[in-house]
């Protein structure tokens, strides 16, 4: 979902361009996350030079059925984050938005090792 997000949301005047990344986080770097504990953590991240989005839809994104955007401007049902938010949190992790317009995004998952 995210990969196909990073290729829906792309800017017109631009060629995509994604990165995923990967690192491990000992437990005092994820501190108010509401993780399960574990003694590691993975920090997963995929960033897009997309269309990006405000940072005060951080967080709504994540709403079922919320769409930052018209219908007739992108396709889809505004649910794909709201699952994968949920799949991530029902393994004891957190997933993270951050953007700006016609920048990017970036999604961060954190998942107990």
């Amino acid at each position: 979902n995210l990969i196909s997000n990073s290729l829906k949301f792309v800017s017109p005047k631009k060629k995509p361009v994604i990165t995923i990344a990967h690192r491990y986080l000992p437990p005092k770097s994820v501190i108010g996350h509401n993780l399960r504990s574990a003694t590691r953590y993975i920090e997963l991240r995929f960033t897009d030079n997309g269309i990006g989005f405000e940072r005060e839809f951080e967080e709504k994104i994540f709403a079922v059925f919320h769409r930052l955007h018209h219908k007739n401007e992108y396709e889809g049902t505004g649910i794909g984050l709201a699952i994968c938010k949920k799949i991530v949190q029902s393994n004891g992790g957190a997933m993270l938005a951050s953007g700006d317009p016609d920048k990017g995004a970036v999604f961060t998952i954190i998942l107990p090792q």
